[in-house]
């Protein structure tokens, strides 16, 4: 079993990276779909996103876990859509964005619901 402080390193790895990518700039003329693609890597991104947070709440006993996971992953999306708009060169806010974040939380949401314990126990 991992300990809670590598799991909270592990969790505090996926979010630094994640913004990294979200912020960076990309060149879309060279990708073809791109708007799809990009909803599919939300969806998977948040989903993963709310099981470590999910499993980091649980190692530090933090009550109501699965719920708060999947808050602050609907907030962390909604604040990288505005830095976005905001500070990304070749970013824009997109709510179609943040509707696939909060998809990809659903689908965390029955994942943990009907397998939670099993994941647990295996960290």
């Amino acid at each position: 079993m991992l300990n809670r402080s590598i799991v909270l390193t592990i969790q505090i790895a996926y979010i630094v990276v994640i913004t990294v990518l979200s912020l960076v700039s990309i060149d879309t003329k060279t990708n073809i779909n791109v708007d799809f693609a990009d909803k599919i890597i939300h969806v998977i991104i948040h989903t993963i996103n709310v099981i470590l947070l999910y499993i980091v709440f649980l190692k530090f006993k933090v009550a109501k876990s699965l719920l708060l996971a999947i808050i602050v992953s609907i907030l962390y999306g909604i604040i990288i859509e505005i830095l976005q708009e905001y500070i990304a060169i070749n970013r824009q806010f997109d709510i179609f964005d943040i509707y696939a974040n909060c998809f990809g939380t659903i689908i965390a949401a029955i994942i943990l619901k009907l397998k939670g314990k099993a994941i647990v126990k295996l960290i």
